[in-house]
Order: structure tokens, then sequence, then C-alpha cells
């Protein structure tokens, strides 16, 4: 499953560099929003900006987010091929930020450890490197500060369970995963990322 992960980051970044700035819903001409044609699941139901502020959008925004990419990870185990998803989870979920910054650790990966598997030797998304059962429980919100917020859950996943923190930025018209923050372990993927930039 290791090499299962590696790829799967491969595909991640190499869709991630070509990503625009594409809103994931537009408004028609009555000024409501519609999905677009890059919509996503958890952009679903569609409501206003007003209500895409509110604590409980939050918090229903980070468990659909997770039934979404879940639902891949289950079904690729499933089917013991070793397939990865077919889309970008950081793609569709992820903060610009947070994109800009995994497309600057594979450059980096790519000029210093062309031969080596680099900063990414386990997925944040299942906070390992094998993933089985994945499912999310407990989300609450604990922070939240106009365009900022965070969410803490238990993720399970082949058994564990693992205490997780979500950064969430609000851009583009709805809620974005900033940094995945380990609890348990102390694992903050950010400041890590930004720290091994440094080497």
């Amino acid at each position: 499953m290791r090499k299962t992960f590696m790829y799967f980051m491969a595909a991640m970044l190499a869709i991630g560099c070509g990503r625009g700035s594409s809103q994931p819903t537009q408004e028609n001409a009555d000024g409501n929003a519609t999905p677009s044609a890059t919509a996503s699941k958890a952009d679903t139901p569609v409501v206003d900006e007003s209500e895409r502020k509110t604590d409980a959008y939050i918090v229903q925004r980070v468990e659909s987010i997770y039934a979404d990419v879940f639902a891949e990870y289950n079904a690729a185990n499933e089917e013991e091929n070793e397939a990865i998803p077919q889309s970008s989870p950081d793609e569709k979920y992820c903060s610009d930020s947070w994109n800009k910054l995994l497309l600057q650790v594979s450059e980096f990966d790519q000029q210093h450890n062309p031969d080596d598997i680099g900063f990414f030797d386990a997925d944040y998304w299942v906070m390992g490197q094998d993933f089985q059962d994945l499912s999310i429980s407990n989300v609450k919100l604990t922070n939240h500060d106009g365009d900022e917020a965070e969410v803490e859950f238990d993720l399970h996943n082949s058994g564990q369970v693992t205490h997780v923190r979500l950064e969430l930025d609000y851009e583009r018209g709805n809620w974005y995963i900033d940094n995945f923050i380990d609890i348990d372990n102390e694992l903050d993927w950010k400041d890590d990322m930004k720290d091994y930039l440094k080497q």
C-alpha cells in the first residue's frame, strides 16, 4: 500500500500543477448559486454565502468532504487492485496555499530527492500509510473567526482512532482545508512541509 500511496500523491500533485482558480459554484442570472461543472458532492446542497459562514455549515462541510474522499479510498481498497482515486481530493477540497505548498514540496523532491520517497511517507487524509474501513466521528467546531475555522474529529482507519484537527479557510465561496494536524502524534503537516523546504 505504500507504493500505492506514492502513486496517489504523484497523481494528486500532477493534477494540482494544472489547477486554476475556478469557482466550485457560480451564480446564475438571478444571482443564485448553482453547481458549476467542477462542483463536487461536498459543495451540495447549494446554499447562500451567509449560510456557509454558519458553524453548522462548517461541520457539515467537513463531514461531506470526508464522506466523498473516503468513499473513493474505501472503494479502491475493496477492489484490491491497488487502484487510486481518479481525482485529487487536495484539488477539490484544500486551500490555494495548501496546494501551492504541495507543489513546492514536489518540486523540491524532484530536485533534491529524485530517487527517494521524499517528504510524503504517509497520507494525511488517512493519517497513515495503509487504509481500511475509513470513517470519521465526533466532528465538532472548535474555533471560528471570520474566514478561518478549526474542526476536530476522530478518524477511524483499520480499527485505529486518531484525533485530528483541521484548519480551514473560507475562499472561492466555500470552506477549504488549509492544514491537517494529527493531535495524538503532534504532527502538523503544514509546518512540517515548511520546515522540510528549509533543509
